[in-house]
């Protein structure tokens, strides 16, 4: 069913209750509700197992504290009584212009999203029975702790790059992380793996050394 006709059909009603359910009920035990510092590692379009309602799933992967390597999942329904305004809402939060990814292409584009990294201080406040997540604030200079040992700087150091590299690059507008598969030095280009795609990209483009 194409964006337009789940348009249509989050017009009609419903609700995104089950959606934050599943959140709940997918996620590790909630954590006491507070502000903590978080790197967005997954954002995809996904359907409720009960009733196949579109929605989309992010996960939050908690980077500093005793939470540091655990994932916060966190579901925006899209066939509720407010539809498509629930993610157009975090989209905002996140940066993101809205208008540029809600086409037929909205699964890729939330993927790369995904794969942006985005770190955000976000704030868990239990309503209910539900845990919700609001991102206050994107931390874009952030030197993010990835959970294994490994660091996302997000300032450019000068460090040298070889095939191999993970690194931080302005990819088709988007920053996102990925591991160079090849350089052309007489091009000025490298050429990075991301989600299992590849993308020339110029070197100038590259942003940070993703550090082991």
């Amino acid at each position: 069913m194409g964006i337009k006709s789940y348009l249509k059909k989050a017009a009609s009603g419903g609700t995104f209750q089950e959606a934050l359910a599943e959140a709940a009920k997918n996620s590790f035990e909630n954590p006491p509700d507070g502000t903590y510092i978080a790197m967005l590692t997954t954002m995809e379009l996904t359907t409720t197992k009960k009733d196949d309602k579109l929605q989309v799933k992010c996960a939050w992967t908690f980077i500093e504290g005793e939470l540091a390597g655990k994932v916060k999942y966190d579901f925006i329904g899209l066939e509720g009584t407010r539809g498509f305004e629930p993610l157009i809402w975090r989209l905002n939060q996140l940066g993101i212009k809205a208008e540029e990814i809600m086409n037929a292409n909205l699964d890729v584009n939330l993927e790369a999203i995904g794969n942006q990294r985005l770190v955000a201080k976000v704030q868990l406040k239990t309503n209910g029975e539900f845990q919700n997540l609001k991102v206050q604030k994107l931390l874009p200079n952030y030197e993010a702790d990835m959970g294994d040992g490994s660091q996302a700087s997000s300032q450019s150091d000068g460090e040298d790059v070889h095939v191999g590299s993970k690194v931080k690059a302005k990819v088709e507008g988007k920053e996102a992380i990925g591991e160079i598969t090849n350089i052309d030095e007489e091009a000025g280009v490298v050429t990075l793996k991301i989600g299992g795609k590849e993308y020339a990209v110029p070197s100038s483009d590259l942003i940070a050394v993703v550090k082991s």
